[in-house]
């Protein structure tokens, strides 16, 4: 018999057109009455879940006839196979995620290029079922650029509203949490000072500014879950900025990486059928530059695991490993004097014992075999 008091979980399911609660345990009681729903009615909707504690049950406890229940907490959980099998992220960095979702905060993630970091965006958005966009924030000098311009039109100015007021005024009624994913890419690049983009990520939800047509009040931003992207600071990513300490404290920010060699390895194998010898020399040269890029912060950045992705395919179509990895990685990044960023790379996998000088050429087409073209 379960005693009062037994957490028990909750899942919200569309049942002839109405969302109603059913038990995660399987268990399909008669009646199933929920005590303090009107607490949790902004996020109740299809596939939402909650933690809820027994307070009232009447039948047995294999076969309940009636069970009353109080919520005890939203359960956001992101499962990390659901990301799919070609994108890793740290574990721990995911768990904190599922909490900055929760409860709504602006998220910021910050890493090289290739590391997955719009991709992530775009995933999770996909894992809830919520609308996503992004933003290009190397055009954007002030906020009210995120959301319109102004234009002139038959002697007149008037306030063009941009996409992302569109995709705010469309799903800001939506009852799922979170309402939508907005990612603002190269959050960094916006502006000359993160000052003016404080009111963005404040606890009201709102946000206003001036236009020619008057005053322009957004509101309904609490569900919309902003994840801002950027590279790291550095001389290798001209435009970028720090945070200031107020906008630090306004967003939550992650680490992006690469992934460890200890999966790419695997994953290379399992996409492509090159054996785990092949993969792993793809992978220590790809290591290799990504420590090179990240020190000396590169404007390329690392190759990312799209490159080692790349080059294992070509050798599982039997081109030669020396050609593939000075085409797909080394051969990426511009050459010139000793202190070019491919000179550099060679060097470190000499003394790496990784590179191969001798590039196989697959073959030569003499134009005399093949006849001059007709003219």
């Amino acid at each position: 018999m379960s005693r009062i008091g037994t957490e028990y979980e909750v899942v919200f399911i569309d049942k002839n057109g109405m969302i109603v609660p059913t038990l995660a345990s399987g268990k399909q009681p008669g009646i199933i009455e929920i005590r303090n729903l009107e607490a949790f009615s902004d996020r109740v909707c299809e596939g939402a879940r909650f933690a809820a504690s027994l307070i009232e049950m009447q039948g047995s406890a294999r076969n309940p006839t009636r069970v009353v229940l109080k919520l005890e907490r939203q359960i956001i959980a992101i499962d990390g196979k659901g990301l799919g099998t070609d994108f890793w992220i740290r574990p721990e960095t995911l768990a904190l995620i599922e909490a900055d979702v929760y409860f709504g905060r602006a998220i910021r993630l910050v890493g090289p290029k290739g590391s997955g970091k719009t991709t992530f965006a775009q995933l999770l958005a996909k894992m809830f079922g919520v609308p996503f966009i992004k933003v290009d924030g190397t055009g954007i000098f002030k906020p009210k650029d995120l959301f319109g311009a102004e234009s002139a039109e038959d002697g007149s100015t008037k306030w063009v509203p941009s996409d992302l007021m569109l995709f705010i005024e469309t799903h800001r009624s939506s009852k799922h949490w979170p309402k939508a994913i907005v990612c603002l890419d190269e959050f960094s690049r916006m502006g000359h000072s993160m000052a003016p983009f404080h009111a963005l990520f404040d606890h009201t939800g709102q946000y206003s500014f001036t236009t020619t047509d008057g005053t322009v009040v957004i509101d309904g931003l609490t569900g919309f879950i902003f994840i801002l992207t950027d590279n790291p600071v550095g001389p290798g990513y001209i435009g970028n900025q720090s945070l200031d300490a107020a906008m630090s404290d306004r967003v939550e920010e992650h680490e992006f990486t690469y992934p460890p060699i200890e999966w790419e390895v695997p994953w290379l194998v399992s996409r492509t059928g090159i054996t785990v010898d092949e993969a792993t020399h793809i992978v220590q040269v790809a290591a290799e530059v990504r420590v090179l890029a990240t020190a000396q912060m590169w404007e390329q950045g690392g190759p990312s695991p799209r490159r080692t992705l790349r080059a294992a395919e070509d050798v599982s179509i039997g081109k030669p490993m020396s050609l593939v990895v000075h085409a797909r990685i080394i051969d990426r990044y511009p050459d010139g004097d000793a202190e070019s960023p491919r000179r550099v790379i060679q060097q470190r996998l000499k003394s790496a014992e990784l590179l191969d000088e001798r590039v196989a050429v697959v073959s030569v087409v003499n134009v005399a075999d093949v006849g001059a073209p007709a003219t």
